[in-house]
């Protein structure tokens, strides 16, 4: 059960044809090319950066079973989902356990009143009932502290203390770094390791050396090999470097993570395939493409982070 998560895990995009149908040989391409990243700590499937809530059931499934195929247990699987029914939710568990899952990376349920800041007992049964159902290993997912869905620091503790099976948590971005800062000290001091993975490569360089373990982040689709060396420059103390690539990959990060921030994604996808690591740059409605000033732009910041290919 003691699955250990650290380094750089990266939230893969799902690659879509040109009439929106799965592209499977698209898929097997682009996760052997991350697998064979030195020094990657995982693959994370069927995430928000792959789309998770436009695919169906049976190509969630589907995506496991390709991403385990294609790693070949060199890396952790983890995969992503999020149910309103605990029924739901435990069946989509287990699933993904018998198609190759590895791990889980559970998000809250999207229902606005059940603010489980306010009661706690609401997310305890939730995951105690997915861990029981499907006894996987599981990484919360951590909101930003605004967000209906955000766990309280309390509210955290007490899932890490009561549910085993918790090995990781996820802090996804938008929070300050102060409040992130509070859930990491609270989690350092559980009796057990609790993985800390942070999401938004525009801030690794801060929160490396605040003490995260890891990330898990859909920008390492196109520059795993500089998120990863990123990280463990910061592991091994060497600041220069750390602070070198940070400043390479500062034009990235400013294209990617800005405003409107529902295009996040998108960007992904779209700086993966101008990577020439997908085929297609195509999303599933309600998403959009990328409007063609952005894409531009998007373009010019990764020639001036050295990402695209002479």
């Amino acid at each position: 059960m003691r699955l250990k998560l650290e380094g750089i895990l990266v939230a893969n995009v799902t690659p879509f044809g040109p009439d929106l149908a799965l592209d499977e040989e698209g898929l097997r391409t682009h996760i052997r090319s991350l697998a064979d990243t030195p020094g990657l700590g995982g693959i994370v499937c069927n995430g928000h950066a792959g789309e998770v809530a436009c695919l169906t059931r049976e190509e969630r499934r589907r995506c496991i079973e390709i991403v385990a195929k294609e790693v070949k247990g060199r890396l952790p699987i983890v995969t992503c989902f999020e149910a309103v029914a605990t029924r739901e939710a435990v069946e989509a568990a287990c699933e993904a356990r018998d198609a190759g899952a590895d791990a889980l990376m559970i998000c809250p349920p999207p229902i606005y009143a059940w603010s489980p800041a306010g009661n706690p007992e609401f997310a305890v049964a939730y995951h105690q009932a997915i861990a029981r159902g499907a006894g996987l290993p599981m990484i919360l997912f951590q909101y930003p502290p605004q967000a209906a869905f955000s766990y309280s620091t309390e509210c955290l503790l007490a899932l890490a203390e009561e549910i085993e099976e918790v090995v990781a948590v996820k802090f996804a971005d938008g929070g300050n770094i102060r409040r992130y800062e509070s859930d990491l000290r609270a989690l350092r001091a559980l009796p057990r390791p609790i993985a800390v993975l942070y999401t938004s490569a525009r801030e690794f360089f801060q929160h490396f050396l605040t003490g995260a373990d890891g990330a898990l982040t859909g920008f390492a689709n196109f520059a795993p090999a500089e998120c990863v060396a990123l990280y463990q420059a910061c592991r091994r103390g060497d600041l220069p470097a750390a602070r070198a690539l940070h400043e390479q990959l500062y034009p990235a990060t400013s294209a990617v993570y800005r405003d409107p921030y529902v295009n996040l994604h998108t960007r992904y996808k779209e700086a993966t395939f101008l990577c020439g690591r997908i085929r297609t740059p195509h999303v599933r409605p309600p998403q959009l493409p990328l409007r063609e000033e952005e894409r531009a732009a998007l373009r010019a910041a990764l020639r001036a982070s050295r990402l695209l290919p002479e």
